[in-house]
C-alpha cells in the first residue's frame, strides 16, 4: 500500500469516489466529516464491529490546494484500535516517511530513516508524529471506516442483488448476479409493495417472502412460486388483518419481467375463487458474502442434464 507523507498543517480530506469506495471499502460502516459529524452509515455500526473484534480499515485523502480533488488517497489497516467516550481511534502502523512530488506522479523517501505514525479518530481528527522530532500538527480530515474486505467472506448478510420496475427494466444491480446467486446455492428472498389511497388517507403495503420453487428460463428471466398460505381478509388494512375462510389458499408466481400471477383457490373444491394477474416492482436479495468473495457458480443448464426415463434406458442399452 502506498501512503504518502502527510502535509504539515491543516488539510482537508475529500470523500472518495463511489468507484474507489466500492473497491476499497466493500463493507462500509461509517463516513466521518472533518467536524466529526456522520454523513453516511453510523458510529453505532462501527462500534458494534469493533466490539465484535472484526478487522477494520480506514481511508482518508489529502488535498494540498484549494480545489475539490484530493492529491493523495490513503487506506490502512486499523492497527491498534481504541474506544473512548463513544469514539473509535485507530493508531496506524508506522511507516517510512514519504513525500509526494506534485505534478510528477512520483513519491520519494528521505535518505535517512524517518518514520511516521498516525492516530485517526471518528472525532474527525488525525494526529501525526515523526520519530525525528519534526513538528506535525493535527489535521481535520474526512474518513471512511469499513470492515476489511478480507473478512467479507466471514460476514454473509442479506444483500440487494437486483431491483427492477413493474415492466422488468433494471433499476439497480444485475439480473445475471441474481442468476449466479441461485447457481451458487445462496438463499433468495424477494420483496415488493405498493402505495395508494389519497393524501388525506394514504395507504400502503409491503411484502417479503422466500420462494419455494425457482426457475431460470433461457438465461433471460427468473420465475418463483410463493409459499401457499391461507388468504387474508385484507392485506393493507390493519383493522382487517385476519385469516379468511380456512379452505381458501393464496398462491402466486412472480418473475424478473415484472409479472405477478396471483390466485386464490378453494382447496376443498379445487375451484379458483379469484384470479389476480398484476405487475410488480420487485427487489431480489441473496444471503451471501460480499461479491468479492463469491465462489464459482455451478452451470446447471447442460444438454442431457434432464432426460426422460425411456430415453435414458435406450442410451444405456446402446452403450
Amino acid at each position: 500500500m502506498v501512503i504518502a507523507r502527510l502535509a504539515i498543517g491543516v488539510v482537508s480530506m475529500l470523500l472518495l469516489s463511489a468507484a474507489a469506495a466500492a473497491s476499497s471499502c466493500p463493507l462500509h460502516l461509517v463516513t466521518i466529516e472533518p467536524d466529526g459529524r456522520t454523513s453516511a452509515g453510523s458510529k453505532d455500526t462501527l462500534r458494534e464491529a469493533f466490539r465484535a473484534g472484526l478487522p477494520l480499515r480506514v481511508g482518508w485523502s489529502l488535498s494540498f490546494d484549494e480545489d475539490a480533488e484530493p492529491e493523495v488517497t490513503h487506506w490502512s489497516d486499523g492497527g491498534f484500535l481504541t474506544e473512548f467516550e463513544g469514539e473509535i481511534f485507530a493508531q496506524l502502523v508506522d511507516i517510512q516517511a514519504q513525500g509526494p512530488r506534485l505534478g510528477k506522479a512520483s513519491i520519494s523517501m528521505p535518505t535517512k530513516r524517518k518514520r511516521w505514525s498516525g492516530l485517526i479518530g471518528t472525532n474527525g481528527v488525525l494526529e501525526n508524529n515523526f520519530d525525528d522530532g519534526e513538528v506535525a500538527p493535527s489535521a481535520r480530515v474526512r474518513s471512511e471506516w469499513c470492515i476489511d474486505g478480507r473478512a467479507a467472506c466471514a460476514v454473509p448478510s442479506w444483500r440487494l442483488v437486483y431491483l427492477h420496475d413493474k415492466e422488468g427494466k433494471a433499476i439497480e444491480g444485475a439480473k445475471s448476479a441474481l442468476f449466479d446467486a441461485i447457481r451458487r446455492g445462496y438463499p433468495i428472498r424477494f420483496a415488493w409493495g405498493a402505495a395508494f389511497g389519497t393524501p388525506e388517507k394514504p395507504a400502503s403495503v409491503e411484502h417479503a417472502a422466500e420462494p419455494v420453487f425457482l426457475t431460470i428460463m433461457g438465461e433471460s428471466e427468473l420465475f418463483v412460486q410463493l409459499p401457499e398460505h391461507i388468504a387474508q381478509v385484507s392485506y393493507h388494512e390493519p383493522a382487517r388483518a385476519a385469516f379468511g375462510p380456512p379452505a381458501v389458499m393464496w398462491r402466486g408466481m412472480m418473475g424478473t419481467d415484472g409479472s405477478f400471477d396471483a390466485t386464490m383457490v378453494d382447496r376443498a373444491s379445487g375451484k379458483e375463487v379469484q384470479h389476480m394477474p398484476q405487475r410488480a416492482r420487485i427487489a431480489w436479495f441473496a444471503y451471501a458474502p460480499d461479491a468479492l468473495c463469491a465462489g464459482k457458480p455451478v452451470k446447471l443448464a447442460e444438454r442431457a442434464g434432464v432426460v426422460g426415463a425411456t430415453e435414458a434406458r435406450a442410451r444405456e442399452a446402446a452403450d
